[in-house]
């Protein structure tokens, strides 16, 4: 039973061409179910990141990005608390622009807010997340459409001023 539990526990390899230089494998007993979600969490996130990536085209645009792959978290960690911290280690910005000639240093944040962001526990964490990017001497620019529909047109037109100033 010992040995059958680690059989089916063990990284599947997988035959390559390249077998001989370079090992690939994948996780064992992947069950027959579709668990995966999209992306975006809504038509407005994905309609702002396709107008984020038209506007900035020598850039790499990336949606949902972990703020601890942003910010230095070492840097911040002492001038927040433990909540605080916690939530750094949590939180995702969900657009970011990359410069791919700097190495992929992140270059402009973007938050899309809806009403969702009226609940007051979530106001408290866009209060924190804006403070992790204050103390990191960055700006994070929160977008929140008033109008019903927004084109990426505007959007891209809305992103080229607000970047601009």
């Amino acid at each position: 039973a010992i040995i059958e539990e680690y059989s089916r526990t063990q990284p599947v390899l997988v035959e390559h061409s390249l077998s001989h230089k370079i090992l690939a494998s994948h996780n064992p007993a992947v069950a027959k179910t579709d668990f995966r979600i999209d992306l975006f969490k809504s038509p407005r996130e994905s309609n702002f990141f396709h107008a984020v990536s038209n506007s900035y085209p020598n850039f790499q645009s990336y949606p949902n990005v972990a703020v601890s792959c942003l910010l230095n978290f070492d840097a911040i960690k002492p001038l927040i608390n433990g909540q605080k911290r916690s939530y750094f280690l949590k939180a995702i910005v969900d657009c970011v622009v990359f410069d791919p000639r700097d190495n992929y240093k992140p270059k402009y944040f973007f938050e899309i807010d809806s009403s969702y962001h009226d609940n007051p526990e979530q106001e408290r964490k866009d209060r924190w997340k804006d403070e992790f990017f204050s103390l990191a001497g960055q700006r994070l620019y929160r977008i929140r459409q008033d109008a019903k529909s927004v084109s990426t047109e505007e959007y891209e037109r809305l992103v080229h001023e607000i970047i601009a100033t």
